[in-house]
């Protein structure tokens, strides 16, 4: 009878330990239930590629602008841009009556200055010297141009300016230690006269030397009108006067811009008004409409492809680093109905407006013409290999970047994971991965991509 207890007992006791068990696995399931649910990702090792699109235009490689006198008023605009135009073909219809009022105005000016005894007269002409034998690199007035005392008139090569008196140092050291072997050898008379010349050029060397330690730039003595510049850019200056400086108005300068306005305006007139295509092309660009009054930049421009075309895009400053001269690249044209594949890049420079860069590409394709709009598409790759991720995964904390790590542990009842916040540094990133720099990271680091609840730091999850 005890022993039939005693079985009973066990029984029951391995009833209760079965049934406990049961009741922990049940209650854990329960509370991993109400675990945040994720997946993970880890790093992927790689380039970050960048697929690049950007719009531009075929373009003729000879474009020529049309300028019309300042102050005279559009009437009508007879093209748009890329519109084929022949020559003599009407692009810009002008005020008529207006033109023959500007024409009487500039008429009576030029008579009125004509009758002035000062138009004729020499006095006051300043003429301005530099150092012989230096390359101009930068000319900053033309004649007519008002100056002030001091103002800049034009700049010399440093560097050729350098290179220049470093040349007389040394012409002047070897002659000092020939003076010295000289005197060594007791020629008297020999080194008397090389004396001479040493002093000579020692004088020469200071003043090259001085104007190179200035900046090699040379400013107006007098304040007045250019009436005559002497040098061009990338000469050589001489001995003569460089430019010429009337220290009063020098109207003779005013008096033939006027006339040759004057003889613009009446060719204007005899064409009744009609600013017309000098060549057969393609309408670039234009900068007036009706109404407006013309000033001194070209009205419009006229692309001509006698000597071929090329493909133009300007770059945003932020992606320049992605392509280079040499670089091959896609063309597409007309929604894709023409593509050109592995086209060079031959030109990249800076526009004359603008940021960025101006990319150039040429073009050899009977198809296209020029005022064809395009997409230009490459894809270009970062120069380093880096620990990537999905963008999508990246958290922000008041503009810093993190995301969580998972942590496996074993539990009492198998195994458990824990999220914790990491910080990041993005090295580079496009639409859809990031690469990471400094990060303690690895490839065997399972990071969460998403997650069924919001995550905080030291929580328990549970993997999808």
């Amino acid at each position: 009878m005890k022993e039939e207890t005693k079985q009973r007992a066990v029984k029951a006791f391995l009833i209760f330990l079965a049934a406990m068990f049961v009741l922990t696995f049940a209650s854990r399931a329960v509370y991993a239930a109400k675990l945040p649910k994720v997946t993970y990702t880890t790093l992927k090792y790689q380039k970050i590629p960048h697929a690049l699109k950007f719009s531009g235009n075929v373009d003729a490689v000879n474009k020529i602008p049309v300028y019309i006198p300042e102050g005279l008023r559009v009437t009508a605009v007879k093209a748009d841009c890329g519109d084929s135009v022949g020559r003599s073909n009407v692009i810009i219809q002008l005020d008529r009556r207006q033109l023959s009022d500007a024409i009487i105005s500039l008429e009576n000016q030029i008579e009125l200055e004509l009758g002035s005894a000062q138009t004729y007269a020499p006095e006051g002409q300043v003429p301005v010297f530099t150092l012989p034998d230096l390359r101009l690199i930068e000319l900053c007035v033309s004649t007519g141009d008002s100056v002030s005392k001091g103002d800049t008139l034009f700049r010399l090569d440093s560097d050729y300016l350098s290179r220049f008196t470093e040349q007389l140092r040394r012409d002047l050291n070897a002659d000092i230690v020939s003076l010295n072997e000289l005197a060594a050898t007791g020629e008297g008379s020999s080194a008397d006269a090389l004396k001479g010349v040493i002093s000579e050029k020692q004088q020469i060397y200071d003043e090259y030397r001085r104007f190179y330690e200035s900046g090699g730039t040379v400013t107006a003595p007098v304040s007045g009108t250019v009436t005559d510049v002497l040098v061009s850019v990338g000469g050589m200056t001489m001995d003569t006067a460089a430019v010429l400086i009337s220290s009063s108005p020098e109207i003779s300068a005013s008096v033939e811009e006027a006339k040759r306005k004057l003889a613009e305006l009446k060719e204007l007139n005899d064409n009744e008004g009609k600013v017309c295509s000098p060549e057969i092309g393609v309408i670039a660009d234009i900068n007036l409409t009706e109404g407006d009054i013309t000033d001194n930049s070209a009205a419009f421009t006229v692309s001509d492809p006698a000597d071929g075309i090329v493909f133009r895009a300007v770059i945003p400053e932020g992606d320049t680093g992605y392509i280079s001269e040499g670089d091959k690249v896609d063309l597409s044209f007309r929604n894709g109905k023409i593509r050109l594949e592995n086209c060079e890049v031959k030109r990249i420079a800076k526009p004359i407006k603008g940021d960025g860069r101006k990319v150039v590409i040429e073009l050899n394709d009977d198809r296209l013409k020029a005022g064809e709009n395009g997409e230009l598409t490459i894809t270009a790759f970062s120069a380093e290999n880096y620990g990537c991720i999905p963008l999508s995964i990246i958290n922000e904390d008041k503009g810093d970047g993190y995301i969580y790590r998972i942590e496996e542990t074993e539990g009492f009842l198998g195994k458990e994971y824990v999220v914790h916040r990491v910080d990041i540094n993005i090295a580079d990133q496009n639409k859809n991965i990031a690469g990471l720099i400094d990060t303690s990271l690895d490839d065997t680091t399972m990071i969460v991509q998403t997650a069924s609840k919001e995550l905080s730091e030291g929580q328990k999850v549970r993997l999808s």
